[in-house]
């Protein structure tokens, strides 16, 4: 092996992990790109809009296909230097979150946010608004509720004496 390829090895390795981590499992670089599989095949049409989903696709797959090569057999050169500038990018993307799979998470968020905001109603967008709140949240706003009735009862009084006072005193 070549300097460039234990660089690549060593790039791989630095990548694979980081997505270990995100995943929580052994498994980065491959459930990384089986995801991308699984997502394109659920919705291509999305997919399809966030920066040439199919060759990144299939630049992963050739990127991982270097690294099992430099695994598995024995020989001089694995990964040419194009290789290595395309992992390089790859990691750049994943830690900015400009890789594919983070742009289609942004892109399904947008949407959802989109969705609720024109087919919610004001009830509904009500009630998630206090599910996000914790569980004696809901309490202590209906003690404070019942609190409040007075004061909005005194309120309209006070609006309805002010009306009878202005038009007595006007006339």
């Amino acid at each position: 092996m070549t300097q460039l390829d234990d660089e690549y090895f060593d790039l791989y390795k630095s990548i694979d992990n980081i997505l270990k981590d995100a995943y929580q499992t052994n498994e980065g670089m491959k459930l990384y790109a089986e995801t991308m599989e699984f997502k394109y095949n659920s919705n291509p049409g999305v997919c399809d809009r966030i920066c040439n989903w199919k060759d990144y696709y299939k630049m992963l797959f050739r990127l991982k296909a270097v690294r099992n090569r430099m695994s598995h057999d024995n020989g001089d050169s694995f990964a040419s230097e194009e290789d290595y500038e395309k992992l390089l990018a790859f990691k750049e993307r994943l830690l900015n979150g400009n890789d594919p799979l983070a742009l289609l998470r942004k892109q399904e968020q947008n949407n959802n946010y989109r969705s609720q905001n024109y087919t919610n109603s004001a009830r509904s967008n009500t009630q998630s608004i206090q599910n996000s709140y914790p569980a004696n949240y809901s309490q202590n706003a209906n003690q404070s509720k019942s609190n409040n009735v007075g004061g909005i009862v005194l309120g309209i009084a006070v609006a309805i004496l002010s009306f009878i006072i202005i038009k007595f005193v006007i006339l």
